[in-house]
């Protein structure tokens, strides 16, 4: 080690040449260091660098599908300044060791705590904005920056379809992500804002949900000004369902109109079931069922059509056979009363020794002095 020391010193400390070819090789090693940081920190940022971990392809290939493939992935995914960059590319050296060890966990989302801030989205965008592209929807979007919410909680799907929320990615299966499934996936309805986010959150806060509230331009359609509206849009939605949905598109979950045993599913009183709008309405009793006579009318008013009643009492389906599972209905029809019924019930009421109480939990006195009245003034 002593003779390596004398020999440097002889060599570049001795002399002022030898200091000067010391300097110019340390200076030189620096800044090749630096320019190779340079380069490297350049490539480590483009997209193109992002594509090559297998995991981020379907990440990779709707973001090129989106209209945000002009912006670099760390233009969005890095807050502005020199130490969030700094740090963020620290950070991405666990990134690798989970890539290489394969430790990732499925479907790859961003870190909870580190959503995208709404400084990112200034950077090419402004809260001024209150009128939509489409001009009929006022928004002002610089109320809601000034109540905390994130540009990303209305426009999450804008540059990846929501493809992680919606959990396409959780079988591993990256090789299948090819950039026309990517587009695919990156179509209005899974990259546009969602009205079931405006509502939920303007539920939850308390702010109107009217139409006019958001919507200038659109006005209840002619077909809803009719004085039997209520009572028919039933109808109208079965045959044209698409056309409800333009307006009231905001279902908590997709549709799924394919019953497993093969009957008739009725796709408009599945989104009757399931959409908020609907539910305001239908989640309550409607008049008719509010009447002392109704539980022995009902039948009757069930005989011409029941599609309308199946909207709310179908807790099963129909069989592809026609024959029904176990309906709202079959809670009291159990089919007890088959055969000439009405005829042998009295004898089977003096043989049991009086009505059940059970009897009273489809019938009312009401209802058996009808007939037990008439029969009597007939006598």
């Amino acid at each position: 080690m002593r003779k390596l020391f004398r020999w440097f010193w002889s060599k570049y400390l001795a002399t002022t040449e030898g200091r000067l070819k010391l300097f110019i090789m340390v200076a030189g090693f620096f800044l090749f260091s630096i320019g190779a940081s340079i380069v490297a920190l350049q490539a480590t940022s483009q997209a193109d660098f992002c594509a090559t971990c297998h995991e981020m392809r379907p990440e990779y290939v709707t973001w090129k599908a989106s209209a945000h493939n002009t912006v670099s992935c760390v233009k969005c995914h890095i807050e502005p300044g020199l130490d969030n960059f700094v740090r963020h590319k620290i950070e991405s050296l666990r990134q690798l060791y989970v890539h290489f060890t394969e430790s990732y966990t499925l479907p790859i989302t961003i870190p909870y705590g580190k959503e995208i801030e709404n400084e990112v989205c200034m950077q090419c965008h402004s809260v001024k904005r209150v009128v939509t592209p489409s001009g009929d929807i006022t928004l002002p979007h610089y109320r809601h920056a000034e109540k905390g919410i994130l540009c990303v909680d209305c426009h999450e799907g804008v540059a990846h379809g929501r493809i992680a929320k919606r959990q396409l990615t959780l079988d591993g299966n990256f090789e299948a992500w090819t950039e026309a499934t990517g587009r695919a996936q990156m179509i209005d309805k899974y990259t546009k804002p969602r009205m079931v986010t405006c509502m939920e959150c303007h539920r939850s806060k308390g702010i109107d949900t009217g139409c006019d509230a958001c919507h200038k331009k659109l006005g209840d359609p002619e077909s809803h000004q009719v004085a039997n509206w209520l009572t028919t849009h039933g109808k109208l939605a079965e045959k044209d369902l698409e056309n409800c949905k333009k307006c009231h598109s905001y279902a908590n979950v997709e549709l799924n109109l394919e019953d497993p045993i093969g009957g008739t599913v009725n796709a408009a009183a599945e989104y009757a079931r399931r959409n908020p709008f609907c539910g305001d309405c239908h989640s309550r009793r409607p008049p008719s069922h509010r009447r002392d006579d109704w539980l022995i009318e009902h039948a009757a008013a069930a005989e011409p059509d029941s599609s309308s009643c199946l909207v709310c009492h179908n807790v099963g389906k129909p069989t592809a056979a026609g024959k029904t599972t176990k309906t709202y209905c079959n809670q009291c029809h159990t089919g007890q009363h088959r055969g000439n019924w009405r005829q042998q019930h009295p004898v089977t009421v003096r043989v049991e020794g009086g009505v059940r109480a059970e009897c009273f939990t489809c019938h009312s006195q009401r209802q058996c002095a009808r007939c037990h009245m008439a029969g009597e003034k007939e006598g």
